[in-house]
């Protein structure tokens, strides 16, 4: 999977939760926790 699709799929959850923490208000920290793992893991080739 090349780092584009997955910055594409990285944008959706981020939507869809964004759209959830409307309702939720702790749903932004677990983004966030996603957000920099997944990016770690872009970032450092995998």
């Amino acid at each position: 999977m090349d780092k584009e699709k997955i910055a594409e799929i990285l944008n959706s959850v981020k939507e869809v939760i964004e759209e959830l923490d409307e309702e939720n208000q702790g749903a932004m920290y677990y983004l966030n926790e996603i957000k920099e793992s997944a990016e770690i893991l872009l970032f450092s080739g995998y």
